[in-house]
């Protein structure tokens, strides 16, 4: 990053850091909680999206992440500044330890279930969109008929 860019990238995460504190002073029942949340969440992601390189935008956004209970998307923020920035960060570790205190020990296994879930859901997703195609284009499909049993287009019976 060049001095300007990285200057520009610094005064972003510090609105996001400043504007975080403040989210923090309100009540969850004063009426601009959740625009000041939207608002410190947009900045966290614009650090991010400004200097990838900076732990605080990422730790900002999976801190964010964790109070919507979305522990694992917050995993991969968190997993980022661990594997990519520092292997040693403390925030980043404080915020493992909570994912696990919130989540369970066996976090890891039960985000790669849900992964395993949502890739078998798509895929009888994707499955049940082809034959509705199918059906669109005309071809008679029967859930009844035997494919085994055909013989030149007559079903055996």
């Amino acid at each position: 990053l060049s001095s300007s860019n990285k200057d520009v990238c610094i005064e972003e995460l510090a609105a996001a850091e400043h504007l975080h504190f403040m989210w923090k002073q309100l009540s969850s029942n004063d009426p601009s909680y959740m625009k000041m949340f939207m608002q410190v969440s947009k900045l966290y992601q614009n650090a991010v999206a400004c200097d990838p390189s900076n732990p605080d935008g990422h730790l900002g956004v999976a801190y964010l992440l964790i109070l919507g209970d979305d522990h694992k998307l917050a995993l991969e923020y968190i997993d980022y500044v661990i594997d990519k920035i520092d292997s040693k960060h403390p925030r980043a570790l404080i915020m493992l330890g909570h994912i696990a205190e919130q989540v369970g020990e066996d976090f890891r296994e039960q985000f790669a279930e849900i992964d395993r879930l949502e890739a078998e859901q798509q895929a009888q997703l994707e499955e049940v969109e082809e034959l509705e195609e199918q059906d669109e284009l005309g071809l008679e499909i029967n859930p009844d008929d035997d494919i085994d049993n055909y013989s030149e287009g007559n079903s055996e019976e």
